[in-house]
């Protein structure tokens, strides 16, 4: 079993796993930036074309459009400085999905690859909250200290969210299973055959 690195304790703040290589702490930042740019974007363009948004918002037969803007703004102005920073993703997370599926929705459906883009940037929220809840330590993803669930009357382990440890799947498990098993990831980005 490859030597696990002691885990810093007040990482949730910035969601980062210091015994990581600098290189990937560095393009896990780009990444967030890269995602924040389509959001900064976003903003710049509400706030910049105001009377324009609220019109279209009114066309698309929204109630009270100025209302639905400042919604809009006040998600965007809250959600996008907290995924640059990396701080409260799970918050950061859900402003701009509340923000971007009705924007989706309601505004893109005319054009596949506006829709296909902003389909994407969904999925790119989805992976950045991803990482950030797998790089916090056990305690702060709010697994208690707990058995490992079993399968197979107590012989392989399944996937538990909260293990530090590797995490091995059986794979078969028939009469025929000569106990093949595959290691999904040991959190520290190797994967054991």
């Amino acid at each position: 079993m490859p030597s696990r690195s002691k885990r810093c304790t007040w990482c949730h703040v910035t969601g980062q796993n210091f015994s990581r290589p600098t290189f990937l702490l560095f393009l896990q930042i780009f990444a967030r930036l890269l995602l924040a740019v389509h959001f900064s974007s976003e903003l710049v363009s509400k706030l910049s074309n105001w009377t324009a948004t609220e019109q279209e918002i009114a066309d698309a037969g929204l109630p009270a459009p100025s209302f639905m803007l400042g919604m809009v703004v006040t998600l965007l102005a809250i959600g996008t400085p907290f995924l640059v920073l990396g701080i409260f993703m799970r918050w950061a997370v859900a402003l701009l999905l509340v923000f971007q599926v009705p924007t989706t929705v309601l505004f893109e459906s005319t054009s596949w690859y506006e829709q296909g883009d902003s389909i994407s940037v969904m999925g790119g929220l989805l992976l950045a909250l991803i990482v950030d809840e797998l790089q916090r330590p056990a305690s702060a993803r709010g697994c208690a200290e707990r058995p490992q669930p079993q399968l197979n009357g107590g012989a392989e382990p399944l996937l538990d969210p909260c293990a530090e440890a590797p995490i091995l799947v059986s794979q078969g498990g028939g009469a025929g299973d000569f106990g093949r098993r595959r290691a999904l990831s040991d959190r520290e980005g190797e994967v054991i055959v």
